[in-house]
């Protein structure tokens, strides 16, 4: 059963299913990105605010042959301090009336910078100095013998911008396309 949801991997060897891998890819060779990959750069900062920060009408998806409305929330989401870039998460999604709680990780894949200067929706300054995207690799596993339960894996793209005393926000200053600024595409 195939799920795409739209806007919100542990080191060594990474399978993706083939729709998230191409939209890694895809991703990556947009066009808005910078070329240097970033992530070593970046392995002692934390993306957790910024993917807790995300709006709850912009992380959701379908799910199923018919598309039924898929809901996610993250509730908690916390570096693992024994494997940088991975992070430790909790939340739940809801299809229909059916609400089940998950735990899984998020390993980070990639980290590039925008090719532009960020600008508010207002064409107007901005206190970002840099801002970019962040994409990861996560796998939620919802508990065993729940209705409906299973394993989701896929990659979650999240934009992000840095001021000047280089504290990361999530990235809400631009009116770029709606599924910019937190997206994912998975396969369950």
């Amino acid at each position: 059963m195939k799920k795409f949801f739209s806007t919100i991997v542990l080191m060594g060897a990474i399978t993706l299913p083939p729709e998230s891998e191409q939209y890694r890819r895809q991703t990556l060779t947009s066009g808005y990105l910078k070329s240097t990959e970033l992530s070593s750069q970046y392995a002692a900062r934390s993306f957790a605010p910024i993917w807790l920060r995300s709006e709850p009408a912009t992380v959701f998806g379908f799910i199923g042959d018919d598309y039924q409305r898929l809901r996610v929330k993250l509730l908690t989401v916390r570096p693992d301090a024994q494997q940088p870039g991975r992070y430790l998460v909790t939340g739940k999604s809801k299809v229909r009336d059916n609400i089940v709680g998950f735990e899984g990780t998020f390993q980070v894949l990639h980290v590039r910078e925008y090719k532009q200067h960020p600008r508010a929706i207002d064409d107007e300054p901005t206190i970002a100095v840099k801002a970019g995207v962040v994409l990861a690799a996560y796998e939620l596993r919802e508990p065993v013998g729940q209705p409906g339960a299973g394993i989701f894996r896929g990659v979650l793209h999240a934009s992000w911008y840095q001021d000047k005393a280089g504290k990361l926000y999530y990235n809400d200053l631009e009116c770029v396309d709606s599924h910019r600024s937190q997206s994912r595409a998975a396969s369950r």
